[in-house]
């Protein structure tokens, strides 16, 4: 995935013939052929692209992202593709007050606890010189998050509105044991004291919550693609303010994909800028990004498939349509 990021201030996005200019007050920057882009990025502050650009991309299947200044997207230019789409959304939302409903909250949680884990895991195999101290309280959060697992395995829920409130709190519960142990990863100089969601002001919650807008950008991208309702969630209730599905989809590529990628930068001492108003700067969120989009197209293995993580998130969405709308007996989630 070629991903064609245009975030900083004064930038202008042309075309000349079929490839893309990326220039700065007449002064050419990028080019780059569309055929060799398979996303583009756009910020809302301080960045301008012409309409020639949008109809270059539509022509290619491009899909045109355009996100704030805290990352997450506001908005898409996605090509019509919404063949058949209408019986499959219905069954969405007869779905969402249904057992399938509870069957794939519950799955979702138990995903993202055991994918948690696997990068608590990851980090014991694979970091050196780990305190033997903290060895030992990362192995104790990861048996933590193993008793969670067999909790909200072995439950039996009475209606699809209880299955969701025991699995968030099985989340809940499994997220206090993993963001220590996370904790115990991250040095004392990045000011890291816990999971804060929104208002953070230190560095490793911005590349988080930076990193998840990125996130919920592909997952948005990929429930379109296979022609869901990205606001019709299962585990995440509708919503004015949030997506439901995306935030669904996200759950279980949170810890393979951003909190990985966080831990590789904070491990290599890289260091970000921060402004005024507690947000990343530029350069920083470039990086970020670049590292993040760099993840995305590493191999994993899925179901005896290699392929990508970007295609396993599409994957993903597809095992979604595919289980509400019958043709999957059993809903199948992303193991990493």
């Amino acid at each position: 995935m070629k991903v064609l990021s245009v975030e900083s201030y004064g930038l202008f996005v042309g075309k000349k013939g079929d490839r893309f200019i990326v220039s700065r007050k007449g002064s050419k920057l990028l080019e780059v052929p569309a055929g060799n882009v398979s996303l583009i990025r756009l910020s809302s502050r301080g960045v301008s692209a012409s309409m020639d650009v949008i109809k270059l991309a539509l022509k290619y299947n491009i899909p045109v992202i355009i996100v704030g200044k805290n990352g997450r997207p506001i908005g898409v230019f996605y090509p019509f593709e919404y063949k058949g789409i209408v019986e499959l959304r219905k069954k969405q939302y007869i779905a969402q007050d249904g057992e399938r409903a509870a069957d794939i909250a519950r799955m979702l949680v138990i995903a993202k606890i055991s994918n948690q884990m696997r990068l608590l895991r990851y980090v014991l195999r694979n970091w050196r010189k780990l305190d033997s101290l903290v060895v030992a309280k990362i192995s104790g959060a990861i048996e933590e998050l193993k008793g969670f697992i067999v909790k909200a395995s072995a439950s039996v829920y009475s209606s699809v509105d209880v299955a969701r409130e025991k699995s968030m709190s099985f989340e809940a519960l499994a997220a206090q044991a993993y963001w220590k142990a996370f904790s115990y990863l991250i040095p004392e100089e990045y000011g890291f004291e816990g999971r804060v969601k929104r208002g953070a002001c230190d560095v490793v919650n911005m590349l988080l919550n930076y990193g998840y807008a990125i996130l919920s950008g592909i997952c948005w991208l990929a429930i379109f693609r296979v022609g869901l309702d990205p606001w019709a969630g299962f585990l995440h209730l509708n919503s004015q303010r949030r997506p439901g599905l995306v935030y669904d989809l996200m759950e279980p590529f949170r810890a393979p994909i951003v909190d990985y990628v966080v831990l590789d930068l904070v491990r290599r001492g890289i260091r970000f800028g921060v402004n005024e108003e507690c947000m990343l700067d530029g350069d920083s969120r470039r990086r970020l990004s670049e590292s993040l989009h760099e993840r995305f197209r590493n191999i994993v293995s899925v179901s005896g498939r290699r392929i990508t993580f970007e295609d396993a998130v599409l994957l993903q969405a597809r095992w979604v349509a595919d289980y509400i709308a019958g043709r999957r007996g059993r809903f199948k989630v992303f193991l990493w």
